[in-house]
């Protein structure tokens, strides 16, 4: 019995992924005795209560418990913030009244929920988006149907936008803004302002405005100018994206790569919801006295679907996110340990799901298991004089888990400026 190896001939091509470690130095002074946070949640249409499970609101508390859990004897409450704003469809008076009522509850609910912001400085704001501001991120969005129709109502105004949409080719568009655009109009976004306590170290001056947040202006009573709130927040997902339009991503699976186990694999996007994976593994190796081998030749084809809305998934860095996926499997292998099993597989079908985290503009991780169907015919042998000596031909079925990832995934693109399309 001879070793695959005898029939083909290889060639494995190592990959060499240099990192550059980047330092930042923050220059500001304030900026060691101040650390502020945002975080923003959202409302149901014409509600005026916080729902923790609508939209991403139960991530944001689960945000709000981290950044309050930090707060100790090094550091302490200075400033909330509390601005929240209501959708442009409708009567502007009672969208303001619903505006401020959003305000009133939210403030509300995070005093109830953490006590210890009693003792800040509480900052309130609301305000109604006015139609143009809807406009820029119409304008940024090239799935809108009809869009350039859309951007001409809004230019006319007149105060009868909404009515004007609603009869724009049967309601399509309206119907689109209504479901993946107004609902990030309806939030609410809270700003946390935390001093740290450094007694020896005097910088002089009045430490204790609001000052500056994201760099956005405020004015000196602490509210941020309307014109700049959404980009405070909302403007904070597009920057990821700006520098790199990403073609595809090269990964490695560390778990295998743990394992003596060479793999890499290729993804493509396609849009923002889809992508395309292909995956090999080529592990090639056999001990000197023939006694042991781990040799396995296998590629693997999967499509993807990425969770979540229109508006979201453009905002996001591409491959970050939850996902679900399914994939076919091919290859052969032989492994050796004294006993030895050469063979291929036959059928391999499963699903996936997998979740991708933001690293850096260039670098993801990727965490993802896969359950499904395998099949393989083999033959089993044993080693004698240095001979791979036949012993038996059978078959194995499985279904349960056929794969798992935790894969560093590098983003190929070139860099850009502008607004992401």
């Amino acid at each position: 019995m001879k070793r695959t190896t005898n029939k083909f001939q290889y060639v494995i091509v190592a990959m060499t992924l240099s990192f550059l470690s980047v330092s930042t130095y923050v220059h500001s002074q304030d900026a060691s005795l101040v650390d502020s946070h945002a975080v923003g949640v959202y409302f149901r249409l014409d509600e005026k209560n916080i729902d923790e499970m609508h939209m991403s609101n139960s991530e944001a508390f689960n945000r709000l418990d981290n950044i309050l859990e930090d707060v100790n004897m090094l550091s302490e409450l200075d400033t909330l913030t509390i601005i929240a704003t209501s959708s442009p469809e409708g009567e502007c008076k009672y969208n303001l009244k619903l505006a401020q009522a959003r305000v009133l509850n939210l403030k509300q609910t995070l005093v109830s929920r953490y006590p210890i912001l009693e003792i800040a400085t509480i900052l309130e704001d609301a305000y109604v988006v006015d139609w143009h501001e809807l406009k820029r991120y119409i304008e940024a969005d090239y799935n809108m149907p009809w869009r350039d129709e859309v951007i001409k109502i809004i230019n006319q105004g007149r105060g009868v936008e909404s009515i004007k949409l609603k009869q724009l080719k049967d309601g399509e568009s309206w119907r689109y803004i209504k479901k993946n655009v107004l609902p990030y109009f309806r939030n609410g976004d809270i700003f946390i302002r935390l001093r740290i306590k450094v007694p020896s170290l005097d910088l002089g001056g009045d430490h204790s405005m609001f000052g500056e947040l994201n760099n956005k202006p405020v004015t000196r009573d602490g509210n941020i100018l309307k014109s700049n709130f959404r980009d405070a927040y909302l403007g904070k997902e597009d920057e990821i994206t700006k520098d790199l339009n990403i073609r595809f991503a090269l990964k490695t699976n560390l778990l295998y790569d743990i394992l003596a186990t060479p793999n890499i694999a290729l993804e493509i996007p396609i849009g923002n919801h889809w992508s395309i994976q292909g995956e090999w593994t080529f592990p090639w190796w056999v001990s000197s006295n023939n006694s042991k081998a781990l040799q396995i030749l296998s590629g693997n084809i999967e499509g993807r679907y990425w969770l979540g809305s229109k508006i979201n998934r453009s905002r996001r860095q591409l491959f970050t996110g939850h996902f679900f996926g399914l994939y076919v499997n091919a290859g052969i292998y032989d492994l050796q340990n004294d006993e030895g099993y050469q063979g291929e597989f036959n059928k391999s079908v499963g699903f996936s799901y997998g979740y991708g985290v933001r690293l850096t503009n260039s670098f993801n991780m990727e965490f993802s298991v896969g359950f499904g169907y395998l099949s393989t015919d083999y033959s089993k042998y044993k080693l004698k004089n240095n001979e791979l000596v036949w012993q038996s031909d059978n078959s194995y079925t499985w279904v349960g888990p056929t794969k798992a990832n935790i894969s560093l995934v590098w983003l190929i693109g070139n860099k850009k400026r502008g607004d992401r399309r």
